[in-house]
């Protein structure tokens, strides 16, 4: 492990870097109003500030952690707060959650490497989007989590009883704000326990000193966690619907996120569901590295190659230091979201990038040391399995698809190329061996020794991948500040509902945030499922006075989507909507006469 304790003229350079593309950032955040649910913690915000009641309409939130709105309220006290102030704090979150990584990384690998990685990340244009658009835990999440490290790492490292005991506070106090901003922060925990763990089962006296050091970490944590978990929930209102938005732990039993009527998950739909966040994960962090989104082929090089080089440098890591905090971290907060029954989002995965790309370097470094060591045994293995992935990265390009082909041709210079190096090293081992010859002082007739030509050659791809990324970002500032973005369906909805209803309308639509925020009307969330006798008895229970039906085909978030389950209640009970309002991408009904309806209604269809 390399240590940098001293601050250089290198680490300024670095830190210039990450603050001038903050600054870029914070200056060109989209200046439109909120338009999505993301308003939920600015709304929860206002609410604390207030009545002191964290979540919306007056109802408790119970499912996400109070830290967002918390960190939100203070905005708003300080400068007014507004859609502007929230996204430029998360560019500030986001700028220093990104020098707390590289304060962390320099002491993990080089100076360079860690600076690559923070410049890379900060400069993709899916990062800039995210953090200039939207309203997310993520990045004052990634900024605790980060800090938290670094203090348990000055806990280990502090010279007097003071300094620990400092650091020791610190820790536990950023432990608990990470759990506090987001639940994957129990991920922290976690690692805390199996760093105590591992060591007692060691050497129990150096495991009752780590106890010590930690113990109150754990502790400060578990008591945050405890008492979160316990608070009170309101009564669900539509308490026939399983998952959402009941515990995270009643979600986590559910086949789709997305679509309860799917019901519970069986050990086989875990297990699927498994496979597929790890190459939705895999996707999520190639395009954060790229800049953009690589759909297609799952055994793509360009989605594996990250996969499988940072899985090797995590298991590298544990083999060489397992008392490390930040592996059995990263560990933890991956193995939440692979057991994740919703839909894999760029949001889910900023917290721990900074620590995959120090996984895939070391990952790199340690193929490099077997291609050296033992070059016979890694092309044995991984030959066949490149050939296999050039023939399938093949028939994606020979396809033609629509926006694959380019994909397909990458993929298959990667798989070719990668066989080829493989296979290389492995004759040329043999060569030697019979040669009796010493292995060679440079690569190729270029004359550069391996260093050398790994450096020049790693120089060359990040300062590429860099300008690529800036030419995205020049694209999402100016869309950022000049471009008039439509407005979704939900919130043109919403705007005809706050003109053309009265103050006392109950309305019934499927984003509940944005939607009141937009309409300043109650709002009851319009559960995904198909079963019209339940909607209905919803709907007469909360005094549905309009119902919100938008297409928002090909994105809807829940299933089935707003027209069909309002076509099954509309057939079962005929007589008891009235349209109001009819436009290409939402429709809104008025309920009428629900009992008299009832006696009207047509056949049941059930579900």
């Amino acid at each position: 492990m390399a240590e940098h304790k001293s601050f250089t003229k290198s680490d300024g350079v670095v830190v210039a870097l990450i603050l001038s593309m903050g600054a870029w950032q914070f200056v060109f955040c989209d200046r439109a109003p909120f338009g999505y649910d993301d308003v939920f913690y600015a709304d929860a915000a206002a609410s604390l500030i207030r009545t002191g009641v964290y979540g919306i309409q007056g109802h408790r939130e119970a499912n996400q952690p109070p830290g967002l709105s918390a960190i939100l309220a203070l905005v708003q006290l300080a400068c007014g707060g507004g859609h502007l102030a929230f996204l430029r704090t998360m560019v500030v979150c986001g700028t220093l959650g990104l020098l707390a990584a590289y304060a962390l990384l320099r002491h993990e690998c080089t100076r360079a490497v860690a600076g690559s990685i923070c410049l890379l990340l900060i400069s993709s244009p899916l990062w800039f989007q995210m953090e200039t658009e939207l309203v997310f835990p993520a990045f004052p999440f990634l900024l605790s989590t980060f800090l938290a490290l670094l203090a348990l790492r000055r806990v280990e490292g502090a010279a007097t009883f003071r300094s620990r005991a400092w650091w020791i506070a610190a820790s536990s106090a950023l432990t608990a704000i990470s759990i506090l901003i987001a639940s994957a922060g129990i991920a922290l925990l976690g690692a805390v326990a199996v760093r105590i763990a591992t060591t007692f089962f060691r050497d129990r006296r150096q495991g009752a000193i780590a106890f010590k050091r930690y113990g109150l970490v754990l502790l400060a944590g578990l008591a945050v966690q405890v008492a979160w978990m316990h608070r009170t929930p309101e009564s669900l209102e539509w308490p026939e619907v399983p998952g959402f938005p009941a515990s995270y732990l009643s979600q986590l039993q559910m086949r789709n996120g997305h679509d309860p009527e799917l019901g519970l998950a069986t050990a086989k739909d875990v297990g699927i569901r498994v496979v597929s966040n790890v190459f939705e994960r895999a996707r999520i962090f190639a395009a954060l590295l790229l800049g953009l989104w690589v759909r297609g082929l799952r055994v793509s090089a360009v989605i594996l190659a990250p996969l499988l080089l940072a899985l090797i440098g995590w298991l590298a890591s544990i083999r060489k230091a397992r008392d490390q905090v930040l592996d059995w971290y990263f560990a933890g907060h991956e193995l939440i979201y692979l057991l994740w029954p919703w839909k894999m989002e760029m949001r889910f995965f900023i917290a721990t990038s900074p620590l995959a790309c120090l996984y895939l370097w070391r990952g790199v470094n340690t193929v490099w040391l077997l291609l050296h060591e033992h070059p016979r045994a890694v092309a044995r293995v991984w030959v066949p399995c490149a050939a296999l992935g050039s023939i399938l990265s093949l028939q994606v390009g020979l396809r033609g698809e629509r926006g694959h082909a380019w994909h397909g041709g990458i993929s298959l210079g990667l798989w070719i190329g990668s066989g080829v190096l493989a296979a290389w090293f492995a004759r040329a081992a043999a060569a030697r061996r019979s040669a009796q010859a010493p292995a060679p002082e440079s690569v190729g007739h270029f004359g550069l020794r391996p260093p050398a030509a790994v450096w020049g050659i790693g120089t060359l791809i990040v300062l590429a991948v860099f300008l690529v990324h800036l030419s995205g970002d020049f694209q999402i500032a100016s869309w950022n500040v000049l471009a008039t973005k439509p407005p979704s369906p939900d919130v043109e909805a919403a705007l005809w509902i706050r003109s053309h209803t009265d103050s006392g309308a109950v309305i019934l639509a499927r984003h509940v945030p944005i939607a009141h925020h937009v309409s300043q009307r109650k709002v009851v969330w319009f559960p995904p499922i198909s079963d019209p006798i339940v909607l209905m008895q919803g709907i007469r229970r909360h005094r549905i006075s309009h119902v919100v039906v938008a297409d928002r085909a090909p994105n809807d978030y829940f299933l089935p989507p707003d027209p069909v389950s309002f076509a099954r209640l509309q057939a079962r009970y005929p007589a008891a909507f009235r349209l109001v309002f009819d436009d290409r991408r939402f429709a809104i009904y008025a309920v009428v006469e629900q009992n008299a309806a009832d006696a009207m209604a047509g056949p049941a269809s059930g579900k």
